[in-house]
């Protein structure tokens, strides 16, 4: 008898018993789960330190204005002419007072004066050697009551004007920047205001 199972009486040896590959698992973590916590984290800080930077950029560009960037803000006068950046880049820090020094610094500055009381308009001047015209109109409310106009010399950096009320009035005066000597191309560039009493008051 002939066959492929073996020798009558001899036992066919068994094969050993083979071990399958298994999964290796590491500990503490979980194969093809995201670690969540880890990314959460670094969103977080992402978004804590771009909001710092944003807040350190605005605060930068709030205290230092970048070139080109201004503050100006125009303002109208009695006349019913708005003021002018150009103007007033050249027509800076105007007061009123009751006196000027010898270099035409306000002496005794304020708003409030009494009639009859000579009033002082004293203001410096950056035309950046350009020659021009400063003229000054003076109000009572509405209503004009007197202009003066001179000529600027480039060389001179400071200057005034004055006159007084004969009666109680709210005061306003309007200096204007012009490059022709009769300003028909004026441009406003302060408007200052001021109360006239029939007396004058220490408040």
């Amino acid at each position: 008898m002939s066959g492929a199972a073996g020798a009558p009486g001899v036992p066919m040896a068994a094969l050993p018993n083979t071990p399958q590959p298994s999964e290796v698992v590491t500990p503490g973590r979980n194969k093809g789960r995201p670690r969540i916590g880890v990314w959460l984290t670094i969103l977080v800080l992402c978004a804590v330190v771009a909001g710092t930077v944003g807040v350190f950029a605005y605060q930068k560009y709030s205290s230092n204005p970048q070139p080109g960037s201004s503050s100006f803000t125009s303002v109208q006068g009695p006349s019913g002419t708005s003021s002018v950046e150009q103007a007033a880049s050249i027509i800076q820090h105007a007061q009123t007072s009751s006196g000027i020094d010898a270099n035409y610094n306000p002496v005794n500055a304020g708003k409030k004066f009494a009639v009859g009381q000579k009033i002082y308009i004293s203001f410096d001047i950056q035309s950046k050697t350009k020659p021009g015209y400063i003229e000054v109109k003076w109000y009572s409310g509405k209503h004009m009551k007197d202009a003066d106009t001179f000529a600027h010399d480039p060389a001179n950096s400071s200057g005034y004007f004055s006159t007084y009320y004969d009666a109680p009035a709210q005061g306003t005066a309007e200096l204007y920047w012009c490059t022709r000597a009769n300003c028909s191309d004026a441009q406003l560039a302060q408007v200052l205001t001021f109360t006239v009493a029939s007396y004058q008051s220490n408040s």
